[in-house]
């Protein structure tokens, strides 16, 4: 589909809504990388329950809170805001899933009825 006909169908689609059509169209535009760091913390790098090094003092210490570009740590009772690239990992912790037994309603009954209990061991 070409972009002409992209716009189209999008304003018949708007019209069909009862909206007014659209003149001006906005390209996404992608942006250059601004460091590595800032992008493994945009994937989950520091998670609350990490732990990390600061650097101008080689304190320990665990995050508390994820901001736009810094963290929250506490280290001996203390918070304080650290950027990113203040501070390094030192331990991911892993949080475990937590596996519950789903609810028993009338479909699940009917399945174990027709095909039996498929969970016994």
């Amino acid at each position: 589909m070409s972009n002409v006909d992209a716009k189209n169908l999008y304003n018949a689609v708007r019209k069909g809504m009862g909206l007014s059509e659209m003149k001006e169209y906005k390209n996404h535009v992608q942006l250059e990388s601004v460091s590595e760091k800032r992008e493994e913390f945009v994937e989950g790098l520091y998670q609350p329950g990490d732990k990390v090094v600061i650097k101008e003092n080689d304190l320990v210490a665990t995050v508390v809170h994820r901001g736009a570009n810094y963290l929250i740590v506490e280290t001996n009772g203390q918070q304080m805001r650290k950027w990113l690239d203040a501070v390094e990992l030192l331990e991911k912790t892993v949080t475990p899933k937590v596996i519950t037994k789903p609810e028993t309603n009338k479909n699940t009954k009917s399945f174990k009825q027709m095909f039996g209990d498929t969970n016994a061991a």
